[in-house]
Formats: structure tokens, C-alpha cells, sequence
């Protein structure tokens, strides 16, 4: 058997013993008329979940085998508690001709990853956060990608102080911490890929009844399939991310960012590169209608060698839920990404995407990237049960600049040169089955034609991703 088999057996098996071990868990005690209260939901950051309001209600649902992992006291007193928890996911994916046929042909491989954390709190001011991961790919026959595999390492391993001072909630953290910020845009964790994204440092923040700021410094974490992940010193990233809600369904968010890389490489120039971002993003329903929107916009200036940086993004979606029992919404979206048009003169007006989670807004196939680019996207999902969700998406790519690079979802160069703007089309379709609040089963797939500036450029295979995954969460 293969190893790829043994993987799909092992998560079969691990949730067979799962629904017959959370089966047999006690029926819950009579109780108020009042509805019981709910687990938390597992969040894609797991630090942020807080299981200490559920595990000490009374009258809350039955508790599964995982439920009664969180909060296991350690004392006897109460005062010093853990949560134990985690994740494991298998992919298969298809591809037929990859970075349009680059690598051409037809392959299919298998992923798997593993997450496992442990939360340990010391009285209600002090916590020890630590999670691991295991990435593996096999089958790929150009070998796995850089995002494929980590042998083993931490993702989170951070001490974490937090109190009250003058009717606030404050607290600040030290170690490798993951950062999620907005709608990802910009900083996020790249869930989509085998290995996440992690960073180390510190920060801090406050959080009042309405809103919270966070301030952080840190370095991106590089990822070494067999050896120990280590911070990049030479790259800094420092932030200020504020976010309010004091208008619960129209929260809004404003940020400044500061990158700094020595070496930095922008097409095929390496120099110096320092950066700061400023923006905003805001969202909500549209008072009395149907609509909905979400729209957020940065600047960028620095210098980067002896350019001065001037760049800037934007984006917007509008949507419209008709009602109806299958709770349709549409959506229409538009987002800019300066490119640089002076050559190597004047200003380097190429967008810096950051650390983003890109598939989110670019398509499933992930090829393209938040820099010199224009795109258009059409958005239709619908729940035809509470446990299916459909989702179709079509995405049309341009370059902003036709003198400068198409730049691929790393950030890095997927194409440069050519006369021409448009870049490619791409069809993605989704179904996406929540099990239970542990299984979910998703399967999909894109449809990418390549547009001119590919054609003129190097190979022009249109692109076809297809994949079925699971996601047991515990």
C-alpha cells in the first residue's frame, strides 16, 4: 500500500473511532427551559478560542471527547488549567499543466498535515501557548513545493501576560506567534497551503468594549522541510492594527505597517527595501436594502535602494442577499495593485502584497499575486442545507502596468515582459460539507485560461486544479 493510501485508511479510521467514541459520551442533564450553551467555534488562529465560559457551564451541551480536553485543571484548585487540542487534514489534488505548463502534463499527489496545540494557563494573567506541525506531500513528480512540507517544528511557542489597568484589558506576548489581521489582505496565516506561515517577536495590546489595537514586532519565520524553522533577521515587520466595533455590524479597521529586507529582490534587482503601509478597510450591510459592501485601500512610500517607493492598493465588493431558502448572496468585486512604469528611473510604483492569504480573493488555482494587477470577480454562494455551502467564482486578471512583471501569489516574478494587459480568466466551483463541528469535507476546482500577455511571454497551457479534502478539527 501506498504511503499516500495509508494516509486516506489512517483518517478514515482516526474518524470512525471518533464518532464512536463522541457517540457514547453522556446525554445531558435536564435542565432550564433556556437553550444550552455552545462550544466555542474553532478558529483558524487556535489561541483566539476561549473555552472557559463552556467548560464551566452547567447547563451547556453535551460535551464530546475533545470538550472535555479543554480546561483539565492541573492544581486541583482551579487556578492553573490546559487545553489540548488540534488538527488533521488530507488533500488530493490534480493538476494539468501547472503555471500554464511550466510543468506541463498531467499529475496528481496527496498532502497531509497535522496540527496539535497546548494551551497552558497560570491563574487567569499568565499562558503558555505551544503548537506544532507535521506537512507532508507525496507524489508530485517535480518534487513538493516550498509550501508543501515541514517535517516537524513549532508554529506557535509564545508566553503571553494580560490584566487590567485603568478599566482596560491589556497584555503583551513574547516568542513565534502566527498573525491574522482583517480579511487577510495583507497579513494572514495562508491556511490554504500545507505549511502555514508563522512569525517571531513580541507584541502587545489593549482592548476596550468596542474596539482593540495591537503593536507588533517580528520576523517571518523561514521553513525548512527537515531542519528547524528560523526567523529571518533580515527581514523586519512591524505593525499597529486597530480595529472598532462599536458599530457591531459596520466595524471598521485602520493599520500601518513597516517592512524592512536587506537583501530585498524586486524583478531581477536585489538592494535594500524599506516600506511603510498605511490603510483602512470597512464593511457592513447597506441600510434598508439588501446590499452589503466591503472596500479597504493602502498606500505604500519608502525606498527601496535609491528609488523612492510610491504604490498603493484598493479594492471593493458589493453584494446582494435576495433571501430564499438556499440563502443566496451575488457579489461583484474590483481590486487594484499599482505596477511600476518609470523603469529602472523615478519611483518604484510596484504594490508590496506583504504576507497575504491571496487565494482568498485570487482564485483556488493561487497563481496570481496583489501586485500590478487589476482584477474583476463575480461571486455567487449558496446554502442549499445548514450543513452544504456552494460557491461558484469567475475572476478576470490584468496587469495595471504593462511595463512592469505578472506576479505570481508569493510575490514573486510569474512572467515579465510583453505588450499585452490581460493576463487570464479563471472559473472556480466549490462545495464545501460541514459533517459535524469536527469533519468537513470540501472538493473543487479551477479552470484557468491563459490570456495574452502569457502567450507572449512563454508557455500558454490553460490550467486545470481539482481537489477533494478533509479536515477533521478537534
Amino acid at each position: 500500500m501506498t504511503r499516500r493510501a495509508h494516509l486516506v485508511v489512517a483518517l478514515a479510521s482516526a474518524c470512525g473511532l471518533w464518532t464512536a467514541v463522541a457517540g457514547a459520551a453522556p446525554a445531558a442533564a435536564e435542565g432550564p427551559a433556556a437553550a444550552p450553551a455552545k462550544p466555542p467555534k474553532y478558529e483558524n488562529l487556535r489561541f483566539q478560542e476561549d473555552w472557559n465560559a463552556f467548560c464551566a457551564t452547567r447547563d451547556a451541551e453535551p460535551r464530546d471527547v475533545s470538550d472535555r480536553m479543554k480546561r483539565l485543571v492541573l492544581d486541583g484548585r482551579g487556578h492553573v488549567w490546559v487545553d489540548v487540542g488540534g488538527q488533521v487534514r488530507v488533500r488530493y489534488e490534480a493538476w494539468s499543466d501547472q503555471g500554464f505548463g511550466a510543468v506541463p502534463g498531467d499529475d496528481g499527489w496527496g498532502l497531509l498535515r497535522a496540527r496539535t496545540h497546548v494551551d497552558l494557563h497560570l491563574g487567569c494573567h499568565v499562558r503558555l501557548f505551544a503548537e506544532g506541525i507535521y506537512a507532508d506531500a507525496d507524489g508530485r513528480d517535480a518534487g513538493p513545493r516550498p509550501v508543501d512540507e515541514n517535517h516537524g517544528d513549532l508554529l506557535n511557542l509564545f508566553v503571553e501576560g494580560r490584566g487590567r489597568v485603568n478599566g482596560l484589558d491589556v497584555g503583551g506576548w513574547v516568542g513565534r506567534h502566527e498573525l491574522l489581521f482583517g480579511k487577510q489582505r495583507l497579513v494572514g496565516p495562508v491556511d490554504w497551503t500545507n505549511v502555514r506561515r508563522t512569525f517571531e517577536g513580541g507584541g502587545v495590546w489593549a482592548k476596550g468594549c468596542h474596539w482593540r489595537l495591537d503593536a507588533f514586532v517580528v520576523n517571518p519565520v523561514l521553513v525548512e522541510a527537515d531542519e528547524a524553522d528560523e526567523a529571518d533577521d533580515d527581514t523586519l515587520f512591524a505593525g499597529v492594527h486597530y480595529r472598532n466595533t462599536a458599530t457591531s455590524d459596520r466595524p471598521f479597521e485602520l493599520y500601518a505597517y513597516w517592512l524592512d529586507r536587506d537583501p530585498a529582490t524586486w524583478q531581477k534587482v536585489v538592494d535594500e527595501e524599506s516600506r511603510l503601509t498605511v490603510g483602512g478597510s470597512c464593511t457592513g450591510p447597506i441600510c434598508g436594502t439588501c446590499l452589503d459592501y466591503d472596500a479597504e485601500a493602502a498606500l505604500q512610500v519608502g525606498e527601496f535602494g535609491d528609488r523612492d517607493v510610491f504604490a498603493w492598493m484598493a479594492t471593493a465588493e458589493l453584494g446582494w442577499k435576495p433571501g430564499g431558502c438556499w440563502q443566496p448572496r451575488l457579489a461583484l468585486g474590483a481590486d487594484y495593485a499599482s505596477g511600476d512604469d518609470d523603469g529602472a528611473g523615478g519611483d518604484l510604483g510596484t504594490f508590496n502584497q506583504l504576507f497575504p492569504t491571496g487565494h482568498l480573493w485570487f482564485g483556488w488555482a493561487d497563481l496570481i499575486g496583489r501586485q500590478n494587477l487589476i482584477a474583476a470577480r463575480f461571486t455567487a454562494t449558496a446554502k442549499p442545507t445548514e450543513k452544504l455551502t456552494l460557491r461558484f467564482d469567475a475572476h478576470q486578471f490584468w496587469r495595471a502596468s504593462t511595463d512592469d512583471a505578472v506576479y505570481n501569489a508569493g510575490g514573486g516574478v510569474l512572467r515579465a515582459g510583453g505588450d499585452a494587459r490581460a493576463v487570464a480568466t479563471e472559473f472556480d466551483l466549490q462545495a464545501k460539507l460541514a459533517v459535524d463541528r469536527h469533519l468537513e469535507l470540501e472538493v473543487g476546482g479551477a479552470f484557468v485560461l491563459a490570456g495574452d500577455v502569457i502567450e507572449e511571454t512563454g508557455p500558454d497551457e490553460d490550467v486545470l486544479f481539482l481537489y477533494a479534502q478533509a479536515t477533521f478539527t478537534f
